[in-house]
């Protein structure tokens, strides 16, 4: 995300400043009228209840335009939408207008939460954001999340320095490394953003030690996971992204 806006940015553009990379509405260089839209496969929310959608997000306006963000659902395959989230201009906005290309700092993020209990028990929900612009500044969206009262939302939690893993984006394949100080019950997962578990790694006793641990990600649709490492139970979450 860096690169793509200038080669020369160096922090982060992700949600308050804790990742580098976050999606990004060009209203700063699209026309009044243009608009773009993100896309989530289809959510099987049946067995669950107390849905909502939750994200952060970072926009400026250039002086008073009235840059969109929406939110729509579709229960139909999307052949009707129907909107669960409409703010513009000065409504969507989480700092001062700015006349040069907005860019956001770690303290200009606002965390949005969306209820969309009404669709409980869907067991197809389709959902997309879509920015429309007005010729304004810039919108930064990132940690988009489906939450429900059985799943309360996977935040990043980072528990030791000695796990990470490689490359971020991944397209396929996704290498984990971490360290044990002794002897530990292991357990790698690979989540969606609605907490559903979508490949496990490792599920056994490891030895103390530096530990590399690899697995193909080439299945799985482009987009936002999570990567979940338990050492005796206790959980580390990062977030990946899939190319």
């Amino acid at each position: 995300m860096n690169e793509t806006i200038d080669p020369s940015i160096s922090g982060n553009l992700g949600g308050y400043g804790n990742s580098a990379n976050s999606l990004y509405f060009d209203f700063y260089n699209t026309s009044s009228g243009g608009n773009m839209s993100l896309m989530w496969e289809k959510l099987d929310l049946s067995a669950t209840s107390g849905n909502s959608i939750v994200f952060d997000m970072a926009y400026a306006q250039y002086t008073s335009e009235n840059d969109r963000l929406q939110i729509e659902v579709s229960t139909d395959c999307g052949t009707t939408w129907n909107s669960v989230y409409n703010k513009a201009g000065s409504q969507l906005s989480t700092r001062g207008a700015t006349t040069s290309f907005y860019i956001p700092g770690s303290n200009d993020w606002r965390t949005e939460t969306v209820d969309i209990s009404s669709y409980d028990g869907s067991a197809e929900l389709m959902v997309r954001f879509t920015g429309t612009s007005n010729y304004g500044n810039n919108l930064y969206v990132d940690n988009v999340q489906f939450r429900n009262d059985t799943y309360v939302g996977l935040e990043e939690n980072k528990l030791t320095n000695d796990f990470r893993f490689y490359p971020n984006p991944a397209d396929k394949n996704l290498n984990i490394e971490f360290e044990l100080a002794a002897e530990a019950e292991v357990s790698i997962k690979v989540l969606d953003i609605t907490g559903r578990e979508v490949l496990k790694l490792a599920s056994e006793t490891l030895s103390n030690g530096n530990h590399t641990q690899s697995i193909s990600v080439e299945s799985l649709p482009a987009g936002t996971y999570f990567v979940e490492l338990s050492i005796d139970g206790n959980v580390s979450v990062e977030k990946l992204m899939v190319k």
